[in-house]
Parts: C-alpha cells; sequence; structure tokens
C-alpha cells in the first residue's frame, strides 16, 4: 500500500512577529506563566469576531 504525502511545510519565518513577541512578554513576566502561556494560544473566537468585524488585525 502507498502512504500519501503531503505538501511540504511552509518554512518558519526568521523573525518573530508581534503577536508571539507579545505572548512570550506576557506569559514570562506573569506570577502563573504556565496560564497566561495557556490563554495566549487559546483562540478566544468571540474577541476575534469582534476583531473581525471592527477590521483590527492580530498583530494590531
Amino acid at each position: 500500500m502507498f502512504a500519501l504525502k503531503g505538501l511540504e511545510p511552509l518554512p518558519l519565518p526568521e523573525e518573530p512577529t508581534k503577536e508571539l513577541t507579545n505572548a512570550a512578554i506576557n506569559a514570562f513576566s506573569n506570577d502563573d506563566s504556565v496560564a497566561a502561556a495557556k490563554k495566549a494560544v487559546t483562540p478566544n473566537i468571540l474577541q476575534k469576531l469582534r476583531n473581525f468585524i471592527i477590521g483590527k488585525t492580530a498583530n494590531g
């Protein structure tokens, strides 16, 4: 049986994004860094929807 191969992954960016940098700063400067990191990576669909409606970008 033949294994199906997907597309090659996109290359990782050379520079960290503003969003990643802010998430790291918030996580490591928080008393509970684990909870802060989890919150940073957990998508808040209502906030994303609100931002989309008002035209705010993710890195804005």
